[in-house]
């Protein structure tokens, strides 16, 4: 079955994007350290599970030595964000396989009124959401 990925580009330094994101699912129930262990993870191209400081994804994110992280809701479920950097911006993906379709829709909702309502002036001819099954 084909694994759903939604994309958004968010302009700007990637400090306030990824703040932006942190911001947008904090009232999903997602939070950045694991509830249980504390640890902010991510993962390597080796397919590693890596604990990191949170500063270091805000430090590291433009020389792409950190990809993306993951964000939690329970010590067992998580959500998978990455990204990308498409200067001036940064394309952030959300890769919703296993999680709920109700938290599908909420962060589906919840990223097209912010492109839509709040963040609309910044972008011109160009796609600023999407959603792609891989």
């Amino acid at each position: 079955m084909a694994k759903p990925i939604l994309t958004v580009l968010l302009k700007g330094p990637f400090p306030d994007v990824f703040r932006f994101v942190e911001a947008l699912l904090q009232p999903l129930g997602f939070v950045l350290a694991n509830p249980e262990s504390g640890r902010v993870t991510h993962w390597s191209d080796d397919g590693e599970q890596i604990a990191i400081p949170r500063d270091r994804i805000i430090n590291e994110a433009s020389s792409a030595t950190v990809k993306n992280v993951q964000f939690w809701s329970t010590s067992n479920e998580d959500l998978f964000v990455s990204w990308v950097d498409a200067s001036p911006g940064w394309w952030f993906s959300f890769h919703l396989d296993g999680v709920t379709p109700e938290l599908k829709v909420a962060l589906t909702t919840a990223l097209s009124n912010s492109v839509l309502i709040d963040l609309k002036l910044q972008y011109e001819d160009e796609c600023a959401i999407r959603i792609d099954f891989d």
